[in-house]
């Protein structure tokens, strides 16, 4: 009766350390994703899809599936433009998509077919500055509201410290 109950608590404490590990798990990341179509409803496979944001170090680019769809995991925590082309549609782009901690947010767009004649040029310059490998820090980013849901001021953060008078 004795190894029994023994068992029972070795199992309990085991279950019990297998639920928290999911809580404790850091996401730092967020995710985009989206739909490319035609302004007439029509799935758009193919279309090159581009994100940029001062957050990358360079922008990122992928393709639409066979169902229109395209997806950008991994992104830090900010502001995103994402732009769309495929030939023979006008291009366009979706601006101030604003990614947080741990959220899905979908741009889908309707790409407008040329006209015949209509051409399109779009030039884009992302200003980035040089990379300083030897800087090897890690940094984590927080929003206003995640700051303040764990109220961060009872630890004191965000005040000024002020040399002593005497």
């Amino acid at each position: 009766m004795r190894r029994i109950s023994k068992l029972n608590n070795v199992s309990l404490i085991a279950v019990c350390i297998i639920a928290h590990a999911p809580l404790t798990a850091q996401v730092t990341t967020g995710t985009l994703t989206g739909t490319v179509k035609s302004s007439r409803g029509e799935i758009i496979a193919g279309a090159i899809v581009r994100v940029t944001s001062p957050n990358l170090m360079q922008p990122r680019e992928t393709k639409s599936d066979e169902r229109g769809n395209w997806r950008f995991g991994l992104l830090p925590p900010g502001e995103y433009r994402v732009i769309f082309s495929m030939e023979g549609y006008r291009s366009s782009s979706r601006q101030n998509i604003r990614v947080g901690l741990d959220t899905v947010v979908r741009a889908d767009i309707a790409l407008a077919p040329l006209e015949i004649g209509q051409a399109t040029v779009e030039i884009v310059a992302e200003g980035g500055g040089a990379i300083d490998k030897s800087d090897t820090k890690v940094s984590v980013n927080f929003s206003a509201e995640q700051l303040e849901a764990v109220g961060y001021r009872s630890f004191g953060w965000g005040r000024q410290s002020r040399g002593r008078r005497g």
